[in-house]
């Protein structure tokens, strides 16, 4: 999945480009939050769940221990439609500014939960690292073109942060191409392999402090990047989304 600009009657909005490798589908909109991505993936059928899973969602989410203990204490269990939604966040927060971001990860983290309850959920999705499609699926896939991406941009100036960037890329795609045959060829003595050198790559320390930076940044994405080794008929990047 992604998102590109488009302009609708003289305003900004962006078309989303959901695809597999059947079929190609279009969805523009003003918008592109994590609830606009779950409105084109529930086909505008938005609803809302409370259960332990949404609290402890909401929890990774950074949602502070009070207002979760006060949303503990109105006994919330089921699920709700919008309407029903807004008139809870009313009774709750009556001042939407001052806890916008209070009333923002409750949305999200109940509408995800009823998201990922419908029989048509996805199990995979592969996007690149744009926080809105974060969370919505339990087997999410991150692009490793669109991380390499941060790599190129950096701008090294002294010689020998020069010559680090230019080696670790070089390692980097290299790791890469063994990704791409292991896809072909998979087993599972591979699969631990490639998952042990990658925590050997993506703990390098170059005395560049902005590339060491980036690789910590990529290491920390560790299960998204490696996804393929648990589904090897996954892609490695979304360019098929791009090219849509």
């Amino acid at each position: 999945m992604d998102d590109t600009g488009a302009r609708v009657n003289g305003k900004n909005y962006y078309t989303h480009i959901l695809c597999n490798p059947f079929y190609t589908a279009y969805f523009t909109r003003p918008t592109k939050n994590r609830l606009t991505i779950l409105g084109i993936l529930t086909q505008d059928k938005l609803m809302f769940h409370f259960n332990e899973s949404t609290y402890s969602l909401m929890e990774q989410m950074h949602l502070p221990a009070k207002t979760l203990a006060l949303l503990r204490e109105h006994h919330l269990n089921g699920t709700l439609n919008r309407e029903e939604m807004d008139t809870l966040l009313t009774e709750l927060f009556p001042n939407p500014k001052k806890h916008y971001t209070h009333r923002h990860i409750i949305v999200d983290a109940a509408a995800i939960m009823a998201y990922r309850q419908l029989p048509h959920a996805l199990s995979l999705l592969l996007t690149d690292d744009a926080p809105q499609y974060t969370q919505i699926v339990n087997n999410f896939a991150s692009c490793w073109v669109h991380d390499g991406r941060h790599y190129k941009k950096l701008t090294p100036v002294v010689h020998s942060h020069i010559r680090e960037q230019q080696c670790f890329l070089k390692r980097y795609w290299e790791y890469y191409h063994q990704l791409l045959a292991y896809k072909k060829s998979p087993t599972e003595l591979l699969a631990g392999q490639l998952s042990n050198e990658f925590d050997v790559i993506f703990s390098t320390k170059t005395g560049y402090a902005q590339l060491d930076a980036r690789i910590e940044k990529t290491k920390m994405k560790k299960d998204s990047l490696l996804l393929a080794l648990e589904y090897p008929e996954l892609p490695l990047h979304n360019n098929a989304s791009e090219l849509g």
